[in-house]
């Protein structure tokens, strides 16, 4: 985490790259306040802020950083989904998207669905889910959410 905002503090110093100020601009802050990024607030996914930068796009687990800016979502209460039917068949709809398969799996807010193809993971923002298997939502305080972990690289 902290080598992607050295990186990107390291970028904005570079002659040339700037990121232009809109209503959808957002400042991600480290607790401890050494740390931040700036840039386009893309939407949630999961329990992380989708930003895009001069730097590409960055995917910020919420559990690290405080948001700063118009575009920040208002975290009182979250939609979250719960009680998926594991083993039961979903079919997965959203933009350009149509994915139809067992449901293997429900956990951060990502179905994972075994298709004819194989093993697939898709985050649930932004998602319509139909069949016997899928999550009803509901909304929860972000005070209640869980931390978000970060998974280390295997060895």
């Amino acid at each position: 985490m902290r080598l992607v905002f050295a990186c990107l503090i390291s970028l904005s110093a570079v002659p040339g790259i700037a990121m232009p100020q809109s209503a959808a601009q957002i400042r991600l802050t480290t607790p401890d306040g050494d740390l931040s990024i700036t840039g386009t607030f893309l939407g949630l996914e999961g329990e992380a802020y989708r930003l895009e930068t001069a730097a590409g796009i960055f995917t910020i687990p919420m559990a690290d950083v405080t948001c700063e800016g118009p575009a920040c979502p208002a975290l009182s209460e979250v939609l979250v989904y719960a009680n998926a039917k594991l083993g039961q068949p979903i079919t997965l709809k959203g933009n350009n998207l149509m994915i139809s398969g067992t449901l293997r799996a429900f956990e951060n807010q990502i179905y994972v669905i075994e298709t004819k193809i194989g093993e697939m993971r898709v985050p649930a923002s932004g998602i319509l889910c139909k069949g016997a298997g899928c999550p009803f939502g509901i909304e929860v305080p972000a005070s209640h959410l869980p931390r978000a972990s970060i998974a280390k690289p295997r060895s």
